[in-house]
């Protein structure tokens, strides 16, 4: 008999190599992907920006420069720890490397080489921009759902 306060942590049975991108590569993306490789245990994401301001830059670097970057905080609230991730521009050269592309930019930022992709999908979660860590965490929890969809399918 299992425990009426029993809970399970979601498992992605496949573990498909993904490619998380939004428009400057510093919120959506990279907690998606923090998020898919805690659940996998691995690697197998990473993100990317149709904009990146500064490739290259981690996200600890950015928050100095600029200030914000919510991610870090509501990733650190999670358990885990993102300031060393770096902003990366997406290129077309990149896209074949993975079994699945999943774009949160707005059609508006999305190349039309990333949209036509075969393994192109896109998902509608607000940008929080500059916002608050609400703002944030509740871009995160439609992430959060919609990764957790991913093992059902």
């Amino acid at each position: 008999m299992v425990p009426d306060n029993f809970q399970t942590s979601p498992v992605i049975i496949v573990h498909m190599k993904l490619l998380f991108v939004c428009w400057r590569n510093v919120s959506r993306s990279q907690v998606a992907a923090a998020y898919y490789n805690h659940l996998t245990n691995g690697h197998n994401a990473d993100s990317a920006g149709t904009d990146v301001e500064v490739n290259g830059e981690t996200l600890a670097q950015r928050r100095q420069r600029v200030g914000g970057t919510m991610s870090i905080d509501l990733a650190k609230r999670e358990g885990w720890d993102i300031t060393q991730s770096k902003q990366t521009q997406l290129t077309p050269e990149m896209l074949d490397g993975y079994d699945l592309i999943i774009s949160m930019a707005a059609p508006s930022v999305t190349p039309v080489w990333l949209s036509q992709h075969p393994n192109y999908v896109y998902w509608n979660v607000p940008d929080p921009g500059a916002g608050s860590l609400e703002a944030m965490a509740m871009a995160f929890e439609t992430i959060k759902r919609d990764i957790q969809q991913l093992q059902r399918t």
